[in-house]
């Protein structure tokens, strides 16, 4: 007769705890990270053979995200509109001070257009218009109804006005100028300031400035932004066209 071992305490610890078998908890998990390997494969595959649009980047694509990252530039632009001569280039008016967030809201709500951050950020932290070049840029209650994106920022009189591109981050400057022949800009605008959207306004309209930032740092520099507009197509651009200058100054007194 054969007498069977008892079982060791190793043996009786192992069948108490599991130990050599997988357990309902391990199981669980297990199966868990094997569905989402699978559903994850899946996803792969979709996206490879093009059944799943792939997510917008919105780090890159977003249009409306960009700051001007030059603290000194907001710095002078604060530092000159304390001045009601400086404020402007008429010095007729005093800067208004900053915006809030909640006029900046009202506006875009009004306008039907979201402000670039760039332009937000100069309301919001330079002032609420009455500062900037020719007679200043308009308060967020006088902006007018865009065209085609395009916020009239400063109007300068007799229907010329420098217009915000708000469809680009940089928020490139257009000058509109309804007493130009359209026919007249492909001659007296180089061909890198023509305006690709310029089919959808129906007056003459180009490129003044690449950007806001840089249109501001040239005023700050000195230059007389209104008639730099029409100096573009020439071979020197500090060499004013006097009849020019008297011809369009007619046209600003005339408003």
């Amino acid at each position: 007769m054969s007498i069977s071992r008892p079982p060791t305490r190793s043996g009786r610890v192992a069948a108490c705890c599991g130990v050599g078998s997988e357990s309902p908890t391990a199981r669980i998990v297990k199966e868990f990270h094997a569905a989402l390997s699978t559903i994850n494969a899946a996803l792969l595959h979709a996206a490879a053979g093009g059944h799943l649009a792939a997510a917008p980047n919105t780090n890159r694509e977003n249009r409306f995200s960009e700051m001007i990252d030059n603290p000194e530039l907001i710095a002078r632009l604060i530092e000159r509109i304390h001045t009601l001569a400086t404020a402007t280039d008429e010095g007729k008016s005093a800067a208004a001070p900053p915006a809030a967030d909640d006029q900046l809201s009202a506006a875009e709500k009004r306008l039907g257009v979201t402000l670039p951050d760039a332009l937000k950020q100069l309301y919001r932290e330079v002032g609420n218009g009455g500062w900037g070049p020719g007679p200043g840029l308009s308060a967020l209650t006088e902006l007018g109804k865009p065209v085609a994106g395009l916020v009239p920022l400063c109007d300068w009189g007799g229907g010329i006005v420098s217009l915000a591109d708000c469809t680009r981050p940089e928020v490139p400057i257009i000058r509109r100028d309804p007493n130009m022949p359209k026919a007249d800009v492909g001659e007296r605008v180089p061909e890198a300031m023509h305006f690709a959207r310029a089919a959808e306004i129906k007056e003459a309209c180009w490129i003044e400035a690449e950007s806001l930032e840089s249109w501001l740092e040239t005023w700050l520099d000195g230059a007389a932004l209104f008639y730099r507009a029409y100096d573009a197509g020439t071979e020197d651009d500090d060499e004013e066209d006097e009849d020019g200058e008297e011809e369009v100054l007619e046209i600003r007194e005339e408003k």
